[in-house]
């Protein structure tokens, strides 16, 4: 098995059949990519990018951004067949007109999150997991070369107290 060869289309079923004459009694399904290819990935990541606002992860506006980036880039294929009971093309156009929101998009959506979620945000959780660590600083050991010419550090003195001779011992 190489690289190229990827796992079956992943389906994701409507439920019902807008096709001229129902020819698909169960309803249409819809396939996704397994995997979200590279230009989908850059979209996510530019989703997540204009999702931060000055207060913080504005979730609701990467449910807004990243909705379309999945249909746009995750769906496949599809069994909708036009008026002549000809497939119908998957190109940008169609998928935004052939799958709205009550037929078929939020389904095709929440599928497309199952798939494709984990990758896209594990550098997000990368980055707040580095952001929540303690920052480490150098602690001079033993061995360090500062630490044999250190001195202890005296306390301020003023003028009157270093010309006063010291008490004899």
């Amino acid at each position: 098995m190489s690289v190229l060869d990827r796992p079956d289309h992943v389906p994701v079923p409507l439920g019902y059949c807008p096709c001229e004459g129902t020819p698909h009694p169960d309803g249409d399904v819809v396939y996704l990519y397994p995997e979200l290819s590279m230009p989908g990935g850059m979209a996510a990541q530019a989703a997540i990018a204009e999702s931060w606002t000055e207060t913080g992860f504005d979730t609701v506006r990467f449910q807004d951004l990243i909705a379309p980036v999945w249909i746009r880039h995750g769906v496949a294929g599809w069994t909708f067949l036009d008026d002549l009971g000809q497939p119908i093309p998957v190109n940008p156009d169609n998928v935004l007109r052939a799958l709205p929101y009550a037929k078929g998009g939020r389904a095709v959506a929440d599928k497309a999150d199952d798939l494709y979620n984990e990758a896209v945000l594990a550098p997000l959780a990368e980055r707040f997991a580095a952001l929540s660590k303690p920052g480490r600083t150098r602690t001079p050991g033993p061995t360090s070369p500062n630490r044999a010419t250190r001195r202890k550090q005296r306390s301020p003195s003023s003028t009157a107290t270093t010309d006063r001779a010291l008490p004899a011992a």
